[in-house]
């Protein structure tokens, strides 16, 4: 692809691409029995936004995540919440730490929250809550799924994955709750929601950008041409595009290797 122009707005495609990713539904429905699952993470207003969604719904939480790339981030976001930093997360498992959250600040009671504390990755935290679900005669008629934005598509790729294996899986509809934007130039980078608990923007980014290829449907991708973990997803050719002018940015990478951004 060819170089940048000086006026190339990066910021621009990686707001793009990442609000694709955080894929969202709007057709929750609120007559209807309903699961929240929440895929461990370390975002907080999401977990939070799950912990709401759960109390508006009525709804049973299932928090489903051990130990995985995430927890460290998990356990860092913890400790410098001044509403969670009394919690202790050292050795413990993501739906754990996250169960001690919305049992103990969101004020969910015991019989609300339910934990699955094996799955590492994504396509466990799938097959692994369905797994729980099933051992305990669980039946919604719905799933409101909540993960890490920028593995929300995929997230919900996986789930599709699943039903096409299970026909007897619920309704699912995707509800990350918080979709990061980005705003400045260069190494001014910094989001422009005025939240806090979210991810270090180079982390953000790293994120961003990492996540595109393995939802591809070929030989090295996740999807059924390739190592089968998710169900086919459609990339937009502007997606596309935006990611091709990202990877191919100078000043991105330079920045990224040498962890320039907050």
């Amino acid at each position: 692809m060819a170089a940048h122009g000086k006026n190339y707005n990066m910021v621009e495609d990686l707001n793009l691409v990442s609000n694709w990713l955080a894929q969202r539904d709007t057709d929750i429905d609120r007559s209807r029995s309903s699961i929240v699952v929440l895929a461990g993470n370390a975002v907080l207003p999401v977990i939070e936004h799950a912990f709401h969604q759960a109390r508006e719904l009525q709804a049973l939480l299932l928090i489903t995540g051990g130990v995985g790339h995430s927890t460290g981030w998990l356990y860092q976001a913890v400790q410098q919440s001044s509403c969670y930093q009394h919690i202790h997360t050292g050795g413990r498992t993501e739906a754990s730490v996250i169960g001690e959250m919305a049992a103990t600040v969101a004020g969910l009671p015991p019989e609300q929250i339910l934990l699955e504390c094996e799955a590492t990755n994504c396509g466990e935290n799938v097959d692994f809550s369905w797994r729980l679900m099933q051992l305990r005669g669980l039946a919604p008629q719905q799933l409101v799924v909540v993960q890490d934005p920028t593995m929300q598509r995929r997230t919900m790729a996986t789930f599709a994955r699943l039903k096409n294996q299970v026909s007897i899986l619920p309704d699912c509809v995707s509800s990350p709750g918080f979709v990061p934007r980005l705003t400045g130039q260069c190494e001014d980078i910094a989001f422009e929601n005025e939240a806090t608990g979210l991810w270090p923007v180079h982390r953000f980014i790293e994120l961003t950008m990492g996540e595109l290829p393995r939802l591809y449907d070929d030989n090295n991708g996740y999807g059924p041409a390739g190592k089968g973990f998710i169900a086919h997803v459609p990339l937009p050719e502007e997606i596309m595009l935006a990611w091709q002018r990202l990877s191919a940015c100078e000043p991105l990478r330079g920045m990224l290797a040498a962890r320039k951004l907050a």
